[in-house]
């Protein structure tokens, strides 16, 4: 341990626990601090499941980041004793099978109290329990969070899924079958109620839930033109297959992000399915045509990237259109 530079924190029972951490420098770059800890953290990892067969690995949020998370700073590698289900308190113990971090799960980083699991919704398996909401064996969809076992009392916000998955990974119900599927299905029909012949501008058109729509309204056959923007250029190919027109914003400035979507769609949007509030999106409002429909699905640009740059559209040529 001492070579890994870790610091062993034994709990109370036979199983040791260890947590990776890095002293802070003060010289170090972000990036280099990062792939010191990630280079002790390998060596590590290379070895626990023989050290510790039966442990709980877990990443921590330590404390709340300034801006993008830095491993080892504001997150950290815990290895711990697998916890206990309680029958007095009915509680349920689920095995963490498969994460999808997303983008929101960044605004949760910066709630305390600290150090917590890092936040994120996933799939596990009951694997105890002693809680008549659920029996062992049942697949749940909730905030496992970054670590092998959940532990959750009796009013856990978790939802039981069939096994049935038609053969297909355990991961549809975190996209297509879970609230990325239901958030693009409702946008798009429920308040965009595409005409045929408009435009659709789909902002993050490659992220969970715009991928998703703009496969919806391929299948629709409904609209005129589609157009998906995303960041990076290598994304392009991914949405040919279902946008007439792919906007790549990586390496753009405000203007030129401006000019591409403009040139995407000349006849203007009919519908804007915004899930960032990127500066493609405010470019779209500018395009919004008469009686034009808005979805706003999220404005993931302002929790770290935009936030101290971008601020909202409040031309009076495009906020009369809404």
């Amino acid at each position: 341990t001492h070579a890994l530079g870790l610091s062993d924190t034994r709990p109370a029972s036979s199983l040791a626990g260890f947590s990776c951490r890095e002293p802070v420098d003060a010289d170090q770059t972000a990036e280099e601090h990062q792939q010191q800890y990630l280079a002790r953290l390998i060596a590590l990892y290379n070895d626990l499941d023989e050290q510790i067969p039966d442990a709980n690995r877990a990443w921590f949020v330590v404390q709340p980041p300034q801006g993008l998370p830095v491993l080892g700073r504001h997150l950290q590698f815990h290895v711990c004793a697998q916890p206990e289900p309680s029958e007095d308190e009915e509680q349920v113990l689920v095995r963490v099978l498969r994460l999808t971090p997303r983008p929101r799960d960044r605004l949760r980083l910066d709630l305390g109290p600290f150090p917590k699991v890092v936040p994120c919704i996933g799939i596990g398996e009951v694997e105890k329990s002693f809680c008549d909401r659920f029996a062992e064996g049942d697949l749940v969809v909730g905030q496992l969070g970054w670590q092998d076992y959940a532990l959750f009392g009796p009013e856990a916000a978790l939802e039981v899924v069939s096994r049935d998955d038609h053969g297909l990974d355990l991961g549809i119900h975190l996209g297509l079958w879970g609230d990325p599927g239901l958030l693009a299905h409702v946008g798009l029909h429920h308040y965009l109620k595409p005409q045929a012949g408009e435009t659709l501008l789909v902002t993050s058109a490659a992220g969970c839930v715009g991928l998703i729509v703009v496969q919806l309204a391929a299948n629709l056959d409904v609209f005129g033109h589609v157009v998906g923007v995303c960041g990076a250029e290598e994304k392009r190919s991914l949405l040919a297959a279902y946008c007439h027109a792919v906007v790549c914003t990586e390496g753009k400035s405000v203007v030129e992000i401006r000019e591409a979507v403009e040139a995407a769609a000349p006849n203007g949007v009919d519908c804007l399915f915004d899930t960032t509030g990127c500066p493609a999106a405010q470019a779209a409002l500018h395009l919004l045509n008469p009686g034009a429909r808005v979805a706003i699905c999220g404005q993931v640009s302002f929790n770290v990237t935009y936030a101290a740059t971008v601020q909202p559209c409040a031309d009076s040529d495009c906020a009369g259109q809404w």
